[in-house]
């Protein structure tokens, strides 16, 4: 049976709208995206922002790290589209606002940056996303994710060889492992599905084309992350791989 290969859109569709926005993610969904991916942060008053940065500087029309700005100020700020200086009519979301925009299809790859492990699954559970959602992080926060739920999907980078693989599958039941597409070839790729563990890709920056989409399927992983997600779901299709 040929398999179905999982997209996932990097930072939002932040290539036609503000990365980490409301309508990126509504733009990831219409686009027929499986995943979206969002970063989570918290603001000095105790809430849970999307932002990739530690800072606001880069994109948006204020200045400050996430983690001593309120949620007010942080609301106050308006997002830039791709960092140019342009400010768009969009407010950096809540993760309470991201989550209630997911609807009932598009699921979440959670990029946990700096924001704690409980609510982040308190947040989760309240909108029924725990089943939903694959959170990457380091190896020793996502043992704390687990040992919070079994329902995550946790999501790791890179392991350095098979015995990494194996010691973060037995240690916190890893259900995914991260890279580059560079990083994997086909025989690592199946010592990952021997272990009952998936592999996703990172398609990015020089790898985000037609040749490095293919490499990709060709040596097997399930899910591929991208900064152009609709041009990578049209090649896709024509692969028979959606």
């Amino acid at each position: 049976m040929v398999k179905r290969v999982v997209v996932i859109a990097h930072r939002t569709a932040h290539r036609e709208h503000p990365e980490n926005s409301l309508a990126g993610i509504a733009a990831a969904a219409e686009m027929g995206c499986d995943y979206v991916e969002l970063d989570v942060r918290q603001t000095s008053d105790g809430a849970l922002v999307l932002m990739h940065d530690s800072s606001v500087d880069r994109v948006t029309n204020g200045h400050g790290k996430v983690a001593d700005l309120t949620l007010a100020e942080i609301k106050a700020l308006r997002l830039n589209h791709r960092g140019d200086g342009d400010t768009a009519a969009q407010r950096i979301p809540t993760f309470d606002e991201a989550l209630a925009a997911l609807g009932d299809h598009l699921q979440l790859y959670l990029d946990h940056k700096e924001a704690p492990e409980d609510m982040v699954v308190g947040m989760l559970g309240r909108h029924d996303m725990i089943a939903r959602t694959a959170v990457y992080s380091s190896p020793e926060e996502l043992a704390r994710f687990r040992a919070l739920t079994d329902g995550l999907r946790l999501m790791t980078p890179h392991p350095d060889d098979e015995a990494q693989m194996r010691a973060w599958r037995e240690g916190f039941h890893a259900d995914v492992f991260d890279g580059g597409g560079d990083e994997w070839t086909a025989a690592s790729v199946a010592a990952a599905h021997q272990l009952g563990v998936q592999v996703w890709v990172d398609c990015l920056g020089g790898e985000d084309n037609v040749e490095g989409w293919r490499h990709a399927v060709e040596i097997g992983v399930d899910g591929i992350q991208s900064d152009r997600p609709a041009e990578l779901i049209a090649f896709l299709e024509g692969m028979g791989r959606r």
